[in-house]
C-alpha cells in the first residue's frame, strides 16, 4: 500500500511520465492507457497491484474522453456499436470490480501478466490490411455486441484498463468495422465502464485519488499527439513497438514477482 505522507518530485514528475506515455498510446491504439498504467504504478512506485489497477481504472476516464474526443472530431465513431458496447461493459465493470476486491495480490498479479503477453502477441501478429468498412447492423449483431462487452467489462473492471486493446480487433476482424473507427468507437465505449467502475472502486478504498487524476489529466492532454500519430504512422509499425513494449513490461513483472516470493520465504 502506497503510504499518505506528501510525495517528492521524482514521485509526482514519475506519474506525469506514466500519463504522457499512456495518453499518447491511448490515441494512438484507441486504448483507454490502462495496460501501460498498472505495471507502471506497480514497478516504478510499488504500489500494490489491487489500487494500482483502481486507480489505473480512474485514469483510463480522462484518457479516454479526451482521446475519443479526437476521433469524434474526425469522424472516426460507430455510435451505434459504442452504445451496444458500453452497455455490456458497464456490467461486467461491476462484476470485475467485486473480483478485484476478492482476489488475493499475487492472482491479480499473475492474471495481469498473463493478459498482458496475450496482448502482446496480438500487437507482434500481423494485422490484415486496413478494412474501410462500416457495420450493417442486424438482430444478431445487436445481441452479441453487448454480450462482448461485458466479458471486455469483466476484464476492466479487473485489471484496471479499458479493454480496447481487444475490442479493436475484435471490430476490425468479427464485424469489419473499419481500423479508425474501431479505435475511436473502442474508445467511446469504455468510458461509461471506466465511471461505473471507478465509483465501485472508491467504494472499496482501491484508488488512489491523487495519483490516479494526476495520471488522468495529464494523459489527456497528451492523447492528441497520440490521435495524430494514429493517422500518420503505418499501423504496422506502432504494433510491433507495443508489443515488445508490453512483453518487457510482463517480464519485469514476472521477476520482480518472484523475487519477492523469494525473499518472503
Amino acid at each position: 500500500m502506497a503510504p499518505t505522507e506528501p510525495r517528492p518530485l521524482r514521485y509526482t514528475a514519475t506519474l506525469v511520465a506514466i500519463g504522457a506515455i499512456a495518453g499518447i498510446l491511448s490515441g494512438l491504439f484507441g486504448v483507454g492507457g490502462g495496460i501501460i498504467i498498472v505495471p507502471a504504478l506497480v514497478l516504478l512506485l510499488g504500489i500494490e497491484q489491487r489500487r494500482a489497477t483502481g486507480t489505473s481504472l480512474l485514469a483510463v476516464v480522462p484518457i479516454s474522453i479526451a482521446a475519443a474526443a479526437f476521433y469524434v472530431a474526425n469522424g472516426a465513431i460507430d455510435w451505434r456499436v459504442a452504445g451496444l458496447l458500453a452497455v455490456g461493459i458497464v456490467i461486467g465493470g461491476q462484476i470485475g470490480s467485486l473480483l478485484l476486491a476478492k482476489l488475493p495480490q499475487r492472482t491479480l498479479r499473475w492474471i495481469f501478466i498473463a493478459f498482458m503477453l496475450a496482448v502482446a502477441v496480438r500487437m507482434l501478429l500481423a494485422m490484415p490490411e486496413s478494412i474501410d468498412g462500416t457495420l450493417d447492423m442486424d438482430v444478431w449483431r445487436i445481441i452479441l455486441l453487448p454480450l462482448i462487452g461485458v466479458a471486455f467489462g469483466v476484464l476492466a473492471g479487473l485489471l484496471g484498463v479499458g479493454g480496447g486493446v481487444f475490442i479493436v480487433p475484435a471490430l476490425i476482424l468479427g464485424f469489419g468495422v473499419g481500423e479508425l473507427d474501431a479505435r475511436g468507437t473502442s474508445l467511446v465505449a469504455i468510458i461509461p465502464g471506466g465511471i461505473t467502475s471507478t465509483i465501485s472502486n472508491l467504494r472499496r478504498k482501491n484508488v488512489l485519488l491523487r495519483e490516479g487524476l494526476t495520471v488522468g489529466l495529464v494523459g489527456a492532454a497528451f492523447t492528441f499527439a497520440g490521435g495524430a500519430l494514429a493517422f500518420l504512422i503505418p499501423a504496422g509499425v506502432g504494433n510491433i513497438l507495443f508489443g515488445i513494449l508490453l512483453a518487457v513490461l510482463a517480464i519485469r513483472l514476472i521477476v520482480s514477482d518472484l523475487r519477492a516470493t523469494r525473499k518472503n520465504r
